[in-house]
C-alpha cells in the first residue's frame, strides 16, 4: 500500500479475471482452453497480473486498473507468468517482479532501451525461464520492463522474489541465483556460489545496475524480504537449507538443525564519492611558524545523493617547498580514510619556519573538485596585550563578564588567552564568588591582529554576595607563544 491506494499482484488460472479499459493484458497467454465461464487458461498455464484499488471509493469504482501481465502469443501452450513481489513509489507508480517463461517469444512487454529488452536465457533449444521487473504508473500504464537473468543458465528456475525502492526511485531486487553465475552484477562483495542468491541494483529507467552481488553459499539462499533504508543499506531476510552464509557480527553463528534456517543480513552500499568538502572552522587558520595549528584538517565525503561515504582514502597535500608546513609523519602529505559520517581527519599539521599565506588540498579518487584550507603561517612579532570587561549579563547565580582582550601593536597576538582570572574583595559584606566557566585556564582568545579584540565571556556565581559587593579584579593575558603578555585590571568592580 502506498499514496493511499492498494497494490496486489500473483498469478491466476482464471482467463476471465476483470480487467479496465487501456489494459496489458485482457487474458491469459492464448485465452482459455475452452469456452464458456467456468474454464481455465490453457494448459491451465498460470498468467500474471496486478491491480491497484482505492479504499476511498466503494464497490466497482474502487479498482483504478487491473491487468494480466503475460505475452500475447501461445505457440507451445506452456507459456507462463507470475508475479511474486511489488513496490510503489510516493507518485503511486507500481513495480512488479516476477518470472516469465515460455519455449517461443510469446511477446511478454519488455521495453526498449533497458537492460534486457529481450531473454537471454536460452537453454532447452530456445526455452526462456527469466525473471523480470516492470513498472507501470499510477493509472496501469507501462513505463518500462526488463528481463533479469542468467544468459548462459542451462537450467533453473530464475525470478524475482522481493523488490524495493530507495529515494531516487533506484529498484533493488533479489531472488536465488539459479543459473550459472552471470547474472548482471556491479562491484559484488561476494563471488557465485552454487546456492546463492542476487541483490541487485536496476538505476531508475532500468538500463544499467549500479550495484548487484551474490550472497550465499552452496545450499540454496532463498531471500523473501528487502528493504533499503534512507542511507541506501540494504536488509535481506529469507531461508536457507546450508551451514555456510557469510556472517558478520552474527547473533547467531550456526544454523539450529532444521532443514531450513531464516537469515537476515544488512548489506552496506560503500557508494562512489563525488564531492569533498572541508569541515566548519578548519578554514581559514593562522598558526606562528613553528608550531601546529588548533584545529585538524578535516573533511566529509559524500555521493552523488549528497549521502556520507565511508572508506574513502583521502589525501592531504602541503606544498613541498616554501611557504607550507608538515603533518605528523614529518612530510608535507597524508592519509586519512572517512569513517561512518563520511569524515577524514589529518594528523597534526604544524607551520614551517617561513612566514606567509598558502593551501592545503585534500583529493580522494573519483571526485574532481578537491577540499581546500586556506592557511597562514605568521610571525608574530612585539606586541602587548591589554583590555577590559565590556559588559555583564545574566542571573545573579551565573552572572557572565564579558573580557575585552586588546592586541595594542604593532605585532599580531597568536593564540592570545586569558591564563587565569583573580576576584579580590574590596567593599561589602564579605562572599567568596566562584568562577563556573570556564572550569580551568587558559581561555582561548585567538589570533588578534595589531590594535584589535577579541571577546570572552567569563561565568561566575555571585550567590550568597551582597548588590554592593566590589572587587578587583586581575585577568592575566598571553600570547604568541608566551612571547606577548598583559593583564586586565579593574577595580571596583560591583557583581
Amino acid at each position: 500500500m502506498n499514496s493511499g491506494k492498494i497494490f496486489i499482484g500473483g498469478y491466476t488460472q482464471d482467463p476471465h479475471l476483470p480487467t479496465t479499459p487501456g489494459a496489458l493484458s485482457t487474458t491469459c497467454v492464448g485465452g482459455p482452453a475452452a469456452a464458456g465461464p467456468d474454464t481455465v487458461c490453457i494448459n491451465g498455464s498460470p498468467n500474471a497480473y496486478v491491480a491497484e484499488f482505492d479504499p476511498t471509493q466503494s464497490g466497482a469504482a474502487s479498482l483504478v486498473f487491473s491487468t494480466y501481465l503475460n505475452g500475447s502469443v501461445s505457440t507451445q501452450g506452456n507459456e507462463s507468468s507470475m508475479v511474486n513481489a511489488l513496490a510503489a513509489d510516493a507518485a503511486g507508480n507500481l513495480y512488479a517482479g516476477g518470472q516469465d517463461s515460455y519455449t517461443v517469444a510469446e511477446g511478454f512487454p519488455a521495453t526498449a532501451g533497458v537492460l534486457q529488452p529481450t531473454c537471454l536465457v536460452a537453454h532447452n533449444s530456445g526455452e526462456c525461464d527469466s525473471g523480470f521487473v516492470t513498472k507501470l504508473n499510477a493509472s496501469g500504464a507501462l513505463v518500462w520492463s526488463t528481463f533479469y537473468g542468467s544468459p548462459s543458465t542451462a537450467s533453473g528456475n530464475q525470478t524475482v522474489s522481493a523488490i524495493a525502492l530507495d529515494s531516487l526511485e533506484n529498484v533493488y531486487i533479489t531472488a536465488n541465483a539459479s543459473g550459472l553465475g552471470d547474472y548482471p552484477l556491479n562491484n559484488g562483495f561476494q563471488a557465485f556460489a552454487a546456492g546463492a542468491a542476487y541483490i541487485t541494483e536496476l538505476s531508475s529507467d532500468a538500463s544499467k545496475v549500479l550495484f548487484g552481488s551474490y550472497y550465499g553459499g552452496q545450499a540454496n539462499v532463498n531471500p523473501v524480504g528487502l528493504v533499503v533504508d534512507t542511507k541506501e543499506n540494504i536488509y535481506l531476510a529469507g531461508f536457507t537449507a546450508g551451514a555456510d552464509l557469510p556472517l558478520v557480527n552474527a547473533y547467531q553463528t550456526t544454523d539450529g538443525g532444521g532443514f531450513n534456517e531464516g537469515f537476515f543480513a544488512k548489506i552496506f552500499l560503500v557508494g562512489a564519492a563525488t564531492q569533498i568538502a572541508a569541515n566548519s572552522g578548519t578554514t581559514p587558520q593562522s598558526a606562528a611558524v613553528s608550531t601546529a595549528f588548533g584545529t585538524l584538517l578535516s573533511v566529509t565525503a559524500k555521493d552523488a545523493s549528497n549521502i556520507p561515504v565511508q572508506g574513502v582514502v583521502v589525501t592531504f597535500t602541503a606544498p613541498l617547498s616554501g611557504v607550507s608546513g608538515t603533518f605528523a609523519n614529518l612530510t608535507n602529505m597524508t592519509q586519512a580514510t572517512t569513517d561512518s559520517s563520511g569524515g577524514a581527519t589529518a594528523t597534526t599539521f604544524t607551520a614551517n619556519t617561513q612566514a606567509g599565506n598558502y593551501t592545503v588540498t585534500a583529493t580522494a579518487g573519483g571526485v574532481a573538485v578537491p577540499a581546500n584550507f586556506a592557511l597562514t603561517n605568521a610571525v608574530p612579532g612585539s606586541t602587548s596585550l591589554g583590555g577590559t570587561i565590556g559588559g555583564k549579563s545574566g542571573p545573579q547565580s551565573a552572572r557572565v563578564w564579558v573580557f575585552e582582550v586588546g592586541d595594542n601593536g604593532p605585532g599580531s597576538a597568536l593564540g592570545a588567552a586569558i591564563t587565569g582570572i583573580t576576584l579580590v574583595q574590596t567593599g561589602g559584606a564579605a562572599c567568596t564568588p566562584v568562577i563556573t566557566n570556564p572550569t580551568s585556564f587558559p581561555l582561548a582568545a585567538g589570533n588578534i591582529a595589531p590594535k584589535a579584540t577579541a571577546i570572552v565571556n567569563v561565568t561566575i556565581d555571585f550567590a550568597g554576595c551582597a548588590s554592593n559587593a566590589a572587587f578587583k579584579v586581575t585577568a592575566s593575558e598571553s600570547a604568541n607563544n608566551g612571547a606577548a603578555t598583559g593583564t586586565i585590571v579593574r577595580l571596583n568592580q560591583f557583581q
